[in-house]
């Protein structure tokens, strides 16, 4: 990921469940706003728009916020589903273990060209194994 897209921020008009989702974890926590801002390194009144849907999150605070909560896998990637950068397949799939160390190894910036060529040749071979198999296996901009 870029370090531009990281910094992009999602509206909140565009993404109205991540305020009440990021309410809900925190208080689950037993976390005041104050305590969650001091662990993001932001202002309280940041955290308090946020949950009301005042403002919006770029990607970079979001994952900062999962850190700080201590959320699980599933609950971050619903965390960033509600903030607009992951769709609802994508969370899904990133939350099976095996794909989603998959997908957090061929995001790796030092992760070699040869390497993820291989990587990647893999995949395609699994889809293949599944085709052979019986399952429709569509192109990846088929569903969209």
């Amino acid at each position: 990921m870029t370090e531009k897209r990281s910094r992009e921020t999602r509206g909140p008009v565009d993404f109205p469940e991540f305020g009440p989702e990021l309410t809900r974890l925190r208080e689950s926590r037993g976390l005041n706003r104050k305590e969650l801002a001091q662990r993001v390194a932001i202002d309280a009144s940041h955290v308090t728009r946020l949950e009301r849907g005042e403002r919006g999150a770029s990607r970079d605070l979001v994952e900062r916020l999962a850190r700080a909560l201590d959320l699980s896998i599933r609950e971050e990637h619903d965390l960033l589903r509600t903030a607009g950068f992951l769709t609802e397949q994508a969370a899904e799939l990133l939350t099976e273990p095996e794909l989603g160390r998959l997908a957090t190894l061929l995001a790796r910036n030092d992760l070699a060209p040869t390497h993820r060529t291989l990587l990647v040749r893999h995949l395609r071979l699994a889809l293949d194994h599944a085709a052979a198999l019986g399952y429709p296996v569509s192109e990846p901009l088929e569903d969209i």
